[in-house]
Parts: C-alpha cells; structure tokens; sequence
C-alpha cells in the first residue's frame, strides 16, 4: 500500500531544485551531509550515500527510456489519460483504498531491493513506480540536509509552538548567551530538528558555541519561516467570490490552452460542495499576473508541486489526474497534511498520513468539509 501511495505524495519543493539532474542533487545531498573533513554526520547516511548515488546515475541514464515506458505500457490498477501535451493516469482500481491513518516506514534499502529484481528486464513496468520511489526518496533527502527542513510529523504543531517560544523566553533572558559543546542544546533537544541538521548549521555558518544568543536569533527566524508555510493558510489574492456560492479562481492554461474543457473538471470536481464550489476562470499572466500559470513538466525525474512565491503549478508526467485536488488546494491557500518524519533509529523516512484527506492523500483522499468551511470565511461573500 505505501509504495503506491508514497510515489505520488508531492511537496513544495523549491523550483530550483528540479533544474539538475538526480545525479547532481545526490552530490549536493552528499556535500551537505558531512562535515568538512569528509565524514558524515550519522551513520544513516555513510550506509546509504552509495546507494543513492548508484540509483540516482543509473536514472538519468534511463530517462528518455522511462518516458517511453509511461507513454506505451499499461500500469496495474490504472489507464493512461492524455489531456493536450501531456500524459498523466487515472485510478481504474479502488481496491488497495484502506480509510483513516496510516504511518509506514520508506527507506534506500528496501528501493534497492526493488532494483535487484528489475534490473535485468529493461521494459518491466516496474522501472516507472521505482523511478518515481528514487525520486521522491532525493526529495525527501534534500529537505533533509540540503534546505535544512524541519523533521515533520503528526502532532509536531504544538512540538514548534513550544520551541518557540522556549527560544523566545530564552532570549529575552540576558543570560542567554553562552552554550558549551557539552549542553544537550536545551531547548534545541525536540525531534523537530535532528542533530545533524543542528550541527551542520554550526559547522558551516561559523556561529561558534560561545554565541548562544547570536544562533538563537538565527535559528528562531527560521523555525518562524518553516512553521509558516508548514501549517499557516496562504491566502491566494487573485481569487475572489462570485457570490455566496461560488469561488472564482483565475489559472493561466500555460501548455493545456485549448484543452481547458478537459483539464477543468479534475480540478472543479472535487473542490464542489453542496453550499461551495470552485470554478476556475481561465485567463492569463498577462491578463492577471496574480493568477497561477501550469507549467507540464516531461523529466520523469521531477515532481508535482506548486510555488506559492512564483505563482506555478508544476505538473508532472505519469502523475495520476487525482493529483490535480492536492496540487490546486495549494493554489487556494492550504499546506499539506501529510508527514515525512526522519527516524533516526530505522534510517528511514515515517510516512504519515490520512487516506480520507486530498491534502493528505492525493491519490484515495477527498477534500474534507472542514477545508469548505475555511474556503468560506477566507473568501467571503461582499456585502
């Protein structure tokens, strides 16, 4: 069940980061990941440094072969759709659907494995699920050690809450400025941010142990900035309310101009309610720089996701056409509801999730009522 839902869980992740290769993201997931004399900081990823970068080459050697795998073979439990340019999936099969929560563990070694059985057969259909699995993988390693993100999981709001204002309360304290190699980073010591995330930002910004309030000050800014856009609604000011009915929400078509007709219902669809529903006006940056544009990505070594800071929805190929609720909730203001949390112990990532939620599962999960009544008050009816 994980491994087919985990391959289509898609982040905001930023736009640069899918400008390279997966080989030359590894090499900057691996730089990250050590101390300048070479040495990792943990033994999770000294173990799974060669397998990353064993996969991530391999990959880009395949990728124009992927590419004719999505466009040619039939995918178990669904069938090809292609809406313009692009070739996405729908769901023909419900079945592997199981309702609530869910935690599982997905981790290098057991893609891997997955590997050592299809290595031989160059056109089994599986190369396309373990492109995806390697890629999201890079993703997750890359928030990990590269952009320095939060370690998140269920529950955590309250977890960031505390820190902040333990640091705050801290600082405001003129005592606060000394810190010995010995402290146990008190009260840094939360799974929010593991070590090596804490470590590498003193061994490589030069914020020595006897500045206390100086990395405070640093690092307060950025648990602010990572809460932000974790858990807080992004208010999107382009979209207005028609009337007490309906909310208007102006996309540029980008690539899909001409087949607005065919894209429009995967997105109206489930954000329709019996008191609210979305309908998209299509338009222009031109026309409305405010609006969104989508942008059809072909590199089956990217991701879907949506940059809230320059107003893009990035589709990509293979994804399933359920993706489409997820990636436009992001358009309309809501963070994702799913968790990735790193496990020290497992060397392996805790997915989190809820298979009744699109914002947490954009393969099985529907837009919940609650997110209609916040659609209601965000964008409310002019009087």
């Amino acid at each position: 069940m994980l491994y087919l839902i985990v391959l289509l869980k898609l982040s905001l992740f930023s736009n640069s980061a899918f400008a390279a290769t997966l080989s030359e993201r590894v090499a900057e997931i691996d730089k990250s990941a050590q101390y300048k004399d070479g040495t990792y900081y943990n033994k999770c990823d000294e173990k799974q440094a060669p397998i990353r970068k064993e996969l991530a080459e391999l990959l880009d050697q395949k990728s124009s072969q992927i590419i004719d795998l999505i466009k040619t073979t039939t995918q178990k439990n669904s069938r090809r759709i292609q809406i313009g340019p692009a070739f996405f999936r729908e769901l023909t099969d419900r079945s592997p659907y199981k309702p609530g929560y869910h935690e599982e563990f997905f981790k290098w070694e057991d893609l891997y494995k997955v590997f050592q059985t299809i290595k031989d057969n160059p056109n089994d259909p599986k190369w396309i699920k373990f492109n995806f699995g390697v890629k999201y993988l890079i993703g997750l390693d890359e928030n990990r050690k590269v952009w320095r993100d939060a370690n998140f999981y269920r529950g955590a709001e309250k977890d960031y809450n505390n820190l902040i204002n333990s640091i705050t309360n801290c600082l405001a304290n003129s005592k606060c400025d000394k810190l010995s190699e010995n402290e146990n980073l008190n009260p840094l010591s939360v799974k929010a941010y593991n070590m090596g995330t804490i470590n590498s930002f003193f061994d490589n910004l030069n914020y020595s142990y006897n500045k206390r309030r100086d990395w405070f000050e640093f690092f307060l800014d950025i648990i602010k900035d990572d809460f932000k856009w974790r858990y807080d609604f992004q208010f999107n000011e382009s979209i207005y309310r028609e009337n007490a009915t309906e909310i208007v929400l102006p996309i540029d078509p980008g690539p899909f101009k001409g087949y607005e007709a065919l894209l429009a219902p995967y997105i109206e669809g489930p954000w329709s309610s019996e008191k609210l529903s979305i309908k998209i006006k299509w338009t222009t940056q031109a026309e409305n720089p405010k609006a969104y544009i989508i942008i059809y990505n072909e590199n089956p070594g990217a991701v879907s996701f949506v940059s809230w800071k320059k107003r893009e929805i990035h589709l990509t190929i293979n994804s399933f056409v359920s993706t489409f609720a997820h990636e436009f909730g992001h358009v309309l203001g809501f963070a994702d509801r799913y968790y990735y949390h790193w496990d020290e112990k497992e060397c392996a990532y805790l997915d989190q999730y809820d298979s009744d939620d699109v914002m947490s599962d954009d393969l099985f999960g529907k837009v919940v009522p609650k997110d209609f009544e916040v659609l209601n008050r965000q964008y409310p009816e002019k009087n």
